[in-house]
């Protein structure tokens, strides 16, 4: 097999800030890169820009509830994509979302008989207060929804070993492989210079400013940290809802003069920015894997972050990180240690390096095309055997069968001639 021809449904992609859409531009880049035909849709959004002839745009509803979001209209995702999908003839459909764009790449795969494989990005029922707050009934079907979608696909991608204990324990059928998105290659640096003397230390944080990421704990124990290290800023990356109700917090906490709130960012602005600082502070409990974290690392950040899940898969407390517990004047004390100890600064660092070397994504992305290649085979192999069954139960059952006894010795039958955990589909 040579160059596979690849379709991505994302709802959220360029030019929204986040994960997802740097996940997906950096798998798309690579695997194009490595020769494959390599297509991606995804809705519109209100900064329009000019897209390269692969990818398509689904008209939405854009800034969903004040959020990035996009929500694409349910009336466009069907009919107008299938016949263009269709003249592509991919060998494999990747969706990223078990709703909306992703349902459609699901439906269109099975249509087409190809394969369909989907990355678990997002603890779903972590983000309901998007649609209603604090609803524990809306939290259960967003698991069920999530988990009952991931077990119509022939392979689900979980980020970080967390989240693939997470889609087991709730009952995910398919097969499930941890595969994170990685850093690029260029991006890892060798080695990091120590703070010089005199110069600030500063710590950063980047992501959206949304309430999943923990923000008031965040910045109430680096308040702490900073009221009592004099030379010392934050550094904050990102936009969201929340920016002005964490400003007036830093005002609150006596410290909004040596926080810098930099708003969103261009990727290749934000490692001039980690270049510039010394340390990363994390705080969300939300995460499949904090592809953050893993940037920060890159430039050989150590990081002070909660261990939550996917977080815990990357950062080694002693190693590359410290992880403290939920309480701030741990989590400040952390912060201390660090700026204050040149040599554990020094040994964190170069954890950090090794750990972003490790999943670099020269290395990831030929992990993705064996598995392609991988589940286009087991779809292929079940095909011809269903369809040598189906030649056997001509010959076996040659006219129209009635009555309750017949059609048990049906079934017995397909279930000895089915493949071990294949389910039989009529058609």
């Amino acid at each position: 097999m040579t160059g596979l021809t690849i379709v991505h449904f994302t709802n959220s992609w360029k030019p929204m800030k986040g994960g997802v859409p740097v996940s997906v531009d950096l798998y798309t880049d690579y695997l194009r890169r490595r020769g494959h035909r390599v297509f991606v849709v995804a809705p519109e959004y209100e900064e329009a820009k000019e897209d390269p002839p692969w990818v398509f745009r689904v008209p939405a509803i854009k800034n969903f509830r004040g959020s990035a979001f996009s929500v694409p209209y349910p009336q466009h995702l069907n009919f107008k994509l299938l016949g263009g999908i269709e003249r592509l003839n991919p060998h494999v459909i990747h969706v990223h979302h078990p709703f909306l764009l992703g349902e459609v790449g699901l439906r269109i795969a099975r249509r087409m008989g190809i394969p369909c494989v989907f990355t678990y990005h997002t603890l779903y029922h972590k983000y309901t207060h998007y649609l209603l707050e604090g609803s524990d009934a809306l939290k259960k079907i967003a698991v069920f929804v999530s988990v009952f979608f991931a077990s119509l696909c022939d392979r689900v991608i979980a980020p970080s070993e967390s989240v693939r204990q997470f889609l087991l324990t709730e009952g995910v059928r398919a097969p499930v492989t941890v595969l994170p998105t990685g850093i690029e290659d260029e991006r890892v640096v060798s080695r990091r210079l120590l703070p010089s003397e005199g110069e600030a230390f500063r710590l950063v944080y980047s992501g959206r400013l949304e309430p999943e990421k923990n923000l008031e704990f965040l910045f109430r124990a680096v308040a702490l940290f900073l009221r009592a290290k004099g030379d010392a800023e934050l550094i904050v990356v990102g936009d969201g809802r929340l920016r002005r109700e964490v400003e007036k917090l830093a005002g609150k906490l006596r410290v909004r003069e040596r926080v810098k709130f930099v708003g969103e960012v261009e990727r290749e602005e934000l490692f001039l920015l980690l270049d510039r600082c010394h340390l990363f502070v994390f705080a969300s409990k939300t995460e499949t894997q904090g592809l953050v974290v893993l940037e920060a690392m890159a430039r050989g950040l150590p990081v002070v972050c909660l261990p939550g899940p996917g977080v815990v898969d990357v950062v080694r407390n002693g190693v590359n990180g410290l992880l403290p517990e939920e309480r701030e004047e741990s989590f400040a004390e952390s912060l201390r240690v660090v700026a204050e100890h040149p040599e554990i600064w020094a040994r964190l660092s170069r954890g950090a390096i090794l750990t972003a070397r490790k999943h670099r994504m020269g290395s990831l992305v030929r992990k993705l095309e064996s598995l392609y290649k991988e589940v286009i085979s087991g779809r292929e192999r079940k095909r011809s055997h269903s369809s040598r069954i189906r030649e056997k139960f001509e010959q076996f059952f040659p006219r129209p069968l009635r009555g309750g006894k017949e059609k048990k010795a049906i079934f017995k039958w397909v279930r000895r001639e089915t493949l071990p955990g294949e389910r039989w589909r009529w058609g």
